[in-house]
Parts: structure tokens; C-alpha cells; sequence
């Protein structure tokens, strides 16, 4: 549009990014971006299937868009709240658009896996989703390390076979 204002209607299909450019001839242009958001209630953005190594400290994260900024972030698992506690610890970072809330398990172990609920709650309404934690395996590093040293020695073998067998090939003959 080239009129110096915009008016808007705020709704589903007019919210988002907008840039406003000035054009004067002889000089630079310049230019400026607002942002429409609605308000309403959250909506968790996270990846439903997470993984960690038991015996780590394993993150499991909730992200939610939410605008109004959301009053509560609840996680549950086996329908019991978990929180700060011995095993659990919660880290929040507020966003522009949203939340991310972050489950910390600490040492995590076995039984410590499986599927949570993460409830996020502003004054338009809530959301929740289940993010299911499944075990990642680690090859513990005593095998890691085995592996790469038997291959060291593995290769000194063969080439102190390729030398070997080049010196006996070019044994000098004597006069004959």
C-alpha cells in the first residue's frame, strides 16, 4: 500500500509480520517491522518423542507459543506432579511469543522414562501434550576407546608385514 497508515483487524489470518518501507528520491530508504499477535490460548510447539541416556542428566523440553505470556507451566508424570524436587528440577525461559520450560532429570534412571504431560496454562486457556522419553544407549567409553586402539594395532600389524615382506623381496643376491 502506499498510504502512510494501516489499520489491521486482529484476527487469526492478519496476524503476523509486517515491514514498512519509506521511499523518498535522493535518499536511502528506510523501513521499520511490527509484529500482530493474537490473543489466545497456548499452543505447545515441543517434539512429542525425546531422547536421553539413563545415567545422564536428561532435558526434556516444552515450548509453547502463548500470548498473553503463560501464567503456568505444569509437568506430570505417572499422574503425579514433578517439579523442583531430589530427582527433578525446572528451568523456564520466558520468549517473545512464548515460554520454554525445561525438565530437568537428574541422574536419571530407567524407570525415570516413559511418557509426561506438559500443561500450559494462560488466562485464554491451556494445552497439553504427552512428550515420551525413551532411552537412548551409549556405548560406554572403555569400548569406544578398545575399539580404536585394537584398530591402531591392527594397522602397525599389516604394515610391519609390508615391510617385512618388501625386505625379504629385495634381499641383495650375491655374485654368482
Amino acid at each position: 500500500s502506499t498510504s502512510s497508515n494501516l489499520t489491521v483487524t486482529v484476527a487469526p489470518d492478519t496476524a503476523g509480520r509486517y515491514f514498512c518501507r519509506a521511499t523518498v528520491p535522493g535518499f536511502p530508504d528506510i523501513g521499520a517491522e511490527a509484529t500482530v499477535y493474537m490473543k489466545g490460548p497456548p499452543t505447545i510447539i515441543s517434539h512429542r518423542t525425546q531422547f536421553g541416556i539413563p545415567g545422564d542428566n536428561v532435558r526434556l523440553e516444552c515450548s509453547a507459543f502463548s500470548i498473553p505470556t503463560p501464567q503456568k507451566v505444569v509437568w506430570s508424570f505417572k499422574g503425579e506432579d514433578v517439579g523442583s524436587g531430589q530427582d527433578y528440577s525446572v528451568l523456564e525461559d520466558s520468549l517473545t511469543d512464548g515460554i520454554k520450560s525445561t525438565l530437568i532429570i537428574r541422574e536419571s534412571r530407567l524407570e525415570h522414562f516413559g511418557v509426561y504431560n506438559c500443561t500450559v496454562s494462560n488466562p485464554y486457556g491451556n494445552d497439553v501434550v504427552e512428550i515420551t522419553l525413551k532411552a537412548q544407549k551409549s556405548f560406554p567409553l572403555i569400548l569406544i576407546l578398545t575399539g580404536v586402539l585394537g584398530g591402531v594395532v591392527v594397522i602397525v600389524v599389516i604394515t610391519m608385514v609390508v615391510i617385512l615382506c618388501q625386505r625379504k623381496v629385495k634381499k641383495p643376491q650375491g655374485d654368482n
